[in-house]
């Protein structure tokens, strides 16, 4: 299904970030660090919460876990 998922907390804390940023006329990035055994759901939420928050420019990364 194409339905958004999202966390309203989560965005709400990602949204205060985003209006304290200090050039809030630029494309706003984020980076989200995961390991392998994050589920895709909870994944799913950060990203649909950050691009709901305004942020463009997502950078997702999966570090392995030894």
């Amino acid at each position: 299904s194409g339905e958004e998922t999202y966390s309203p907390a989560l965005y709400e804390a990602l949204f205060s970030e985003r209006k304290r940023q200090p050039t809030p006329n630029t494309d706003p990035d984020l980076v989200v660090l995961a390991d392998e055994r994050t589920p895709y759901s909870t994944l799913k939420s950060v990203m649909g919460s950050a691009a709901r928050a305004g942020f463009v420019d997502l950078q997702l990364v999966v570090v392995e876990v030894d």
